[in-house]
């Protein structure tokens, strides 16, 4: 019975850690979810470019981070920096759809119509259920 429990308290030493880590992990996600939904009314674009910049630190896959990232230098108009995040985003989800067209958008800014276009079309091929507005997109990019 003593070995029984020297083993049992071992296990739970040794899955202590790992437990706590979860607890952190969740309580970081908890918090960047709120951070999220509260960076829309945020004025302050480059304290969130910022914040997103260390969410990214943490997770290298989190697409969320990278799209709201593109947003905040999008409102800096910061376009070729949106541009490169997004290019990033793309790179790990391809039908990623508003990366797409928001980099469309940064691209025909900066006078590149023909890579805003590209990126249209990209986005329409990817066939999300409401594409009313890439498809208005398009006629502005590509006609």
């Amino acid at each position: 019975m003593k070995r029984l429990m020297f083993i049992f308290s071992c296990l739970w030493v040794f899955t202590l850690p790992v437990l706590y880590s979860q607890v952190q992990d969740t309580t970081f996600s908890n918090k960047y979810k709120r951070d999220i939904s509260a960076d829309r009314s945020m004025e302050d674009y480059q304290k969130s470019a910022e914040y997103f910049l260390e969410v990214l630190k943490k997770d290298t896959n989190d697409l969320e981070a990278y799209y709201k990232l593109g947003m905040s230098y999008y409102k800096l108009s910061d376009y070729k920096g949106a541009i490169a995040t997004y290019d990033r985003l793309v790179e790990k989800d391809y039908c990623f759809n508003y990366a797409l067209t928001n980099r469309a958008v940064c691209k025909f800014f900066l006078q590149d119509r023909d890579g805003a276009c590209q990126d249209i079309i990209k986005a329409l091929t990817c066939n999300y259920p409401d594409m009313s507005s890439t498809r208005e997109d398009y006629e502005l990019f590509c006609k």
